[in-house]
């Protein structure tokens, strides 16, 4: 019998506020088709490396059309200390490649509402190609409307799994 492969993706965020108070989200998120691409084209070889950003705005719009250049639906937040932060990922195995070992840091240098993340080949400005987008979400799946409330000093850790399975 012949096996599809399919691709999933998974954004783990971890909140670390002023009082040492922790909190977890996560997003099972969609890979746009120009991140589809970039698969096809073999993501070691062509990228170099892979940037974490964070979503603004309520990312009720997100499609998998969207590209750095046009992304109508949501903004990137830029309240946090540096660049887009560097995916450094582990070697693949068992069919998942993560960054559970390095999780992107983000120190937040602003208050500001975060609702997801994406993953892109440029560490800043809208260059570079789009690999995946999300929304944050509640342990029952649906969506967390509100987003994660961030203000000066806390951090946001993300950490991505790309997973790819047999359907």
């Amino acid at each position: 019998m012949k096996q599809i492969p399919r691709l999933t993706g998974t954004y783990r965020a971890e909140v670390i506020r002023h009082d040492g108070s922790v909190e977890s989200y996560y997003i099972e998120n969609d890979i746009v088709d120009v991140g589809l691409n970039l698969i096809l084209d073999g993501l070691d070889s062509s990228t170099g490396a892979l940037y974490v950003g964070l979503i603004t705005h309520p990312a009720t719009a997100l499609a998998n059309a969207d590209t750095m250049v046009s992304h109508s639906g949501w903004t990137e937040s830029t309240a946090y200390a540096g660049s887009r932060k560097t995916w450094t990922s582990a070697a693949a195995a068992s069919q998942k490649v993560t960054n559970t070992a390095s999780p992107a840091e983000f120190t937040m240098n602003a208050t500001v509402t975060i609702y997801g993340c994406f993953l892109n080949t440029a560490a800043s400005g809208a260059g570079g190609i789009l690999f995946s987008t999300g929304q944050f979400q509640k342990s029952d799946g649906s969506a967390l409307t509100t987003g994660i409330a961030l203000v000066d000093t806390n951090v946001l850790k993300i950490v991505y799994e790309l997973e790819a399975k047999r359907v």
